[in-house]
C-alpha cells in the first residue's frame, strides 16, 4: 500500500497520510523507540543516583554540569550518536515501507551510523544560522528554524552533504512557509499540550521531582518523535511535487 500522493494535497490529506503511515510503520519503528525510551530512562536514573538530595532543583542541570563537565559532555556526544542514528534508521525505514523495499533494524542502524557524521555538522549549522538569525532580528531566526529544518531528509533520502542539504531544505520550504507551518501546527499544539499536561500531573504526584517528570516526559517523547518523521516525509514529498510543477498541473487539470 501507498502513502504518498501523486500530486499536491491540501493539508488535511497529509495528515490524514502520515497517521496513516506512522500506524503502518509502528512494528518497524518500535524497536527504535524502545532503544530512545530506554535510554532516557536509564540517564534518568543515573541522575537521580548520583543527585538524589537535589532531586527539586531547578538549576540541576547547570548543577551537574559544574561539577561534572567532562562527563555531561560524553554524555552529550554518546546521545546525540544515539539519537541521530536512531532519527536516521526512522527516516530509513518509513521510506522503504513506502516504497515497498525490504530492509532490516540491522541495515537501518548500520546506514544511521555512516549518516552521523553528516548530521553532526547539519545541525551545528543549523543552530548557528538559527541563533544568528535570532540575534539579528529575531523573525530571520524563527524562519530559518523552519526553512531550514528539512535538512535532515536530504541528507538521508538524497545523500546530499550538511551545508548542501540546508540550501536545498531552505528553497524547498521558501514560498511553502507558511503553508508547511500550518501543518506542523495542530499536531505541534496537541503535543505541547499532551506533555505540559503529563509533566504537570507527575509534577503532583511526585512532589516535583524533575528526574521522575523529565524522565517520564522523555519516555513519551520517544513514541511521539517517529509520528512528526513521518509528517515531515509526507510533507517533504509534497514540497517535492509542488517544486516540480504538479502543483500548477493539478490546479489545470482542475
Amino acid at each position: 500500500m501507498r502513502f504518498l500522493a501523486p500530486q499536491p494535497v491540501s493539508i488535511g490529506k497529509i495528515l490524514d497520510a502520515s497517521f496513516k503511515l506512522y500506524r503502518a510503520s509502528f512494528s518497524k519503528l518500535l524497536v527504535f523507540m524502545l532503544i530512545s525510551a530506554s535510554f532516557q530512562v536509564i540517564f534518568g536514573l543515573l541522575q537521580m543516583w548520583l543527585y538524589k538530595d537535589q532531586a527539586q532543583s531547578p538549576n540541576l542541570p547547570l548543577i551537574i554540569y559544574n561539577e561534572h563537565p567532562v562527563l555531561m559532555i560524553c554524555v552529550l556526544l554518546i546521545s546525540s550518536i544515539i539519537t541521530f542514528t536512531l532519527h536516521v534508521a526512522i527516516i530509513y525505514r518509513i521510506n522503504n515501507l513506502e516504497h515497498q523495499q525490504q530492509d532490516s533494524i540491522a541495515d537501518a542502524l548500520s546506514f544511521g551510523f555512516r549518516k552521523t557524521p553528516r548530521l553532526f555538522l547539519g545541525y551545528f549549522l543549523y543552530i548557528l544560522a538559527v541563533m544568528i538569525g535570532t540575534l539579528l532580528l529575531i523573525i530571520p531566526g524563527i524562519i530559518l528554524m523552519l526553512s531550514l529544518s528539512f535538512f535532515l531528509y536530504f541528507v538521508v533520502l538524497d545523500s546530499l552533504k550538511a551545508y548542501a542539504s540546508l540550501r536545498a531544505s531552505h528553497r524547498l520550504i521558501w514560498g511553502n512557509w507558511w503553508r508547511t507551518l500550518g501543518v506542523y501546527t495542530a499536531p505541534g499544539v496537541i503535543m505541547i499540550v499532551l506533555i505540559f499536561s503529563l509533566g504537570g500531573i507527575i509534577g503532583l504526584v511526585t512532589g516535583g521531582n524533575i528526574f521522575v517528570t523529565q524522565g517520564i516526559s522523555n519516555f513519551v517523547m520517544a513514541f511521539i518523535t517517529p509520528y512528526f518523521f513521518t509528517l515531515g516525509y509526507v510533507q517533504f514529498h509534497d514540497l517535492k511535487l509542488r517544486k516540480s510543477g504538479s502543483d500548477l498541473e493539478a490546479r489545470l487539470n482542475n
